[in-house]
Order: C-alpha cells, then sequence, then structure tokens
C-alpha cells in the first residue's frame, strides 16, 4: 500500500485544499498519474469546472507533484496532453466491449477484434509526433495490408494496414529494418506521416 500526504504548509483554515474543487482536481489529477504509472486505483474521481484563480492553483499544485513524484521515483512518466493520454490495457478492453466488439483473443500487443488481426501500439513521444516502429512480422503484415494498427490514445485510433500503406508510395521501403510513422495528433484532426507523405486519419478515430 501507498499514500501520498498533502500539505500546502498553512493552517487548516487558510488552506487551498479547503476548496473542494482544488482539492477534487487534484485527486483526479492523482488518479491519472499513477494510473499512467500502472499502478492499480481503486478511486475514481471526477472533472471540476474551475475559476480563472483556481485553474491557476491547479495547475501550480500538479507541477508540484510531477516534479516530486518524479524526484522519489514513485513515477516514470507524466500525463500528455488531454486526449492524448495511454489508455490502460483494462480500460481499452472495456470500452472495446462496451461498444460491441467481439475480442476473440487480447494480449499486450495483438489481439482478434472482429475476426480482424489488431496490433496495439502506444507509440513513443516525438517531436514529429507518436512514433511507431514497424519491424519484422509487424512489417510484413504491413506489406501485405492485411492488420490493423490501434493506437489506444485520443479516442482510440483503429487504422487498417492499407490506409497506412498510402504513405509509403515505395516499394523498396519494405526492405529496410524498420518503418517509422508517426501520428501527429491536432486541434481539429490527426495525421499519419511516413517520410514526406501525409494522410488524414481522423476518421479512423473511434469516439472523441
Amino acid at each position: 500500500m501507498r499514500a501520498v500526504i498533502i500539505n500546502d504548509g498553512r493552517t487548516a483554515t487558510q488552506s487551498d485544499f479547503n476548496d473542494s474543487v482544488i482539492r477534487r482536481s487534484i485527486e483526479l489529477h492523482l488518479i491519472n498519474l499513477f494510473k499512467a504509472n500502472r499502478y492499480t486505483v481503486v478511486a475514481q474521481g471526477e472533472p471540476q469546472k474551475h475559476n480563472p484563480q483556481q485553474k491557476s492553483t491547479v495547475q501550480a499544485f500538479r507541477e508540484e507533484f510531477d516534479f516530486f513524484l518524479m524526484k522519489k521515483n514513485l513515477i516514470t512518466k507524466l500525463i500528455e496532453k488531454p486526449g492524448q493520454e495511454e489508455i490502460i490495457r483494462d480500460d481499452l478492453k472495456k470500452i472495446l466491449e462496451k461498444k460491441g466488439w467481439k475480442i476473440e483473443e487480447w494480449s499486450a500487443y495483438e489481439a482478434v477484434i472482429n475476426g480482424k488481426k489488431v496490433y496495439i501500439r502506444r507509440g513513443s513521444k516525438k517531436q514529429k509526433g507518436w512514433q511507431i516502429t514497424f519491424r519484422d512480422k509487424f512489417k510484413d503484415t504491413l506489406q501485405k495490408g492485411e492488420g490493423i494498427l490501434l493506437v489506444p490514445r485520443d479516442g482510440i485510433l483503429f487504422i487498417p494496414f492499407r490506409e497506412i500503406q498510402k504513405v509509403i508510395t515505395d516499394d523498396s521501403k519494405y526492405k529496410q529494418n524498420t518503418i517509422d510513422i508517426y501520428i501527429d495528433f491536432k486541434e481539429e484532426s490527426i495525421e499519419l506521416t511516413y517520410s514526406t507523405s501525409t494522410i488524414d486519419v481522423t476518421q479512423f478515430r473511434l469516439a472523441k
């Protein structure tokens, strides 16, 4: 069992945590932060509406907690921009099942959903976007156009390999050891890029 004891150094009557909106906002941030770092969290939490002062205070506290928990090695990664947080494996499965999708096989990186082979990749954050690397069997399947890429971020992306093939215009690229694509989540759209070729894949987002 682990506990995070929160105190802002003030007396109880003067503490910012007397404001339930601030307190619950910090609680939700910590819940999401620990989930992102593979902790089992039983608390639920709920989003709060902030006035400008509350928003500023909550942001300051978030940064302090992020710094402290990283320094103590209690977490190894921070929460990504809203919408780009990784959807953890159990939650991902529940979302798909709730949508009525038939999950025949399920593992950390591969699945069979609605009778189709699916490859689950969360990507690595790079300057160009979320990098997804195809190699070995994963790359061979891409060349055949037989699989589907599931990216558990921003409403869940479910992109057929035949769509990804559109940015790989030179078949000789499949002879390379790896093929790196990048997913860029913009405010109103999602783009997939390989080398200098880019396509819009917003339509393959399951939900917003």
